[in-house]
């Protein structure tokens, strides 16, 4: 494996991957120039923050929902088993292992 160097370019702000033996340029990343100003970055960091947090809370509504539906579901099947047994009762009770002997 060669050893490599980063190398950030004063000049033109972008990055270099040199190849520490030869000097060989191996990669160069260019520096990404933003047209917004820094309010406007702001604003839009803010309107980003904003939606994430709308997002968050419809997504936590829908569980809260869901796991209330999955509640009401989970009582009403142990009503109607608690019915069953008062209505038919426990019926005999299942043999002891130890008694089997």
């Amino acid at each position: 494996m060669t050893k490599s160097h980063l190398v950030h370019c004063p000049f033109c702000k972008s990055a270099l991957e040199v190849e520490a033996a030869t000097g060989k340029l191996l990669n160069q990343w260019e520096h990404k120039k933003s047209g917004q100003s820094t309010t406007e970055k702001f604003s839009q960091a803010m309107e980003d923050l904003k939606e994430g947090k709308k997002k968050r809370d419809e997504f936590f509504s829908s569980a809260a929902e869901k796991m209330e539906e999955k509640k009401k579901k989970t009582d009403k099947l142990f009503g109607e088993g608690l019915k069953k047994i008062k209505e038919e009762g426990l019926g005999e009770r299942p043999p002891n292992p130890f008694d089997l002997d």
